[in-house]
């Protein structure tokens, strides 16, 4: 059986952190990877000084065939997670959940 990594990540701005869980993603998971850009509806402000389209577009810079989804904010965790359920359906839907391992900037 075959993983599917799924990193889940503001990357507003894409930092060396993120490239390094990027980057060991896909080395231990192959083209089963999907990035998840979290907070997609999210107003710029100083904390949060880029736009989905362009965090996006800077992953694709990097990454350009990477699988990439955008997650907005809900009120609650739940709706949150039937969302990213939803998303990771939508990019592999043949995909058990004892597949999917979700990957972290933490060891």
């Amino acid at each position: 059986m075959h993983t599917i990594g799924v990193y889940i990540g503001r990357c507003n701005p894409l930092h060396l952190g993120h490239e390094a869980v990027v980057d060991r993603m896909i080395a231990e998971h192959g083209d089963a990877c999907l990035l998840v850009l979290w907070s997609s509806n999210v107003i710029l402000s100083p904390h949060d000084p880029f736009s989905y389209d362009e965090r996006k577009s800077f992953v694709q810079m990097l990454y350009p065939d990477l699988r990439i989804a955008l997650l907005p904010d809900y009120p609650t965790d739940e709706e949150r997670l039937q969302k990213l359920d939803a998303i990771i359906q939508s990019h592999f839907p043949d995909a058990s959940n004892d597949q999917i391992v979700f990957r972290a900037g933490a060891e």
